[in-house]
């Protein structure tokens, strides 16, 4: 779901099922934030990582989020636009 998109940066919320994954190839500088009471696996170009809260993440990764609770849950997407001086 697109929740804003302007010159700056595009934001966008996903839902994962239970017992999922969402890979995606980002190629601006991303903030992953987790919308839940538990953490999530999150694995950055091959690097697996727990997401407590949020996470900064370089442009021009591939990045793979697991949800391996039994329950929906939310994330936000925050990518930043390159902004020309």
């Amino acid at each position: 779901e697109l929740l804003i998109n302007n010159a700056f940066f595009i934001v966008s919320k996903f839902r994962l099922s239970p017992k999922s994954r969402l890979d995606f190839l980002t190629f601006h500088s991303t903030v992953v934030v987790n919308l839940n009471q538990w953490p999530l696996t999150v694995r950055i170009q091959k690097h697996p990582e727990v997401l407590e809260d949020w996470k900064y993440i370089d442009k021009q990764s591939k990045i793979r989020i697991y949800n391996r609770q039994s329950e929906e849950t939310t994330i936000v997407l925050i990518r930043l636009k390159q902004v020309a001086d």
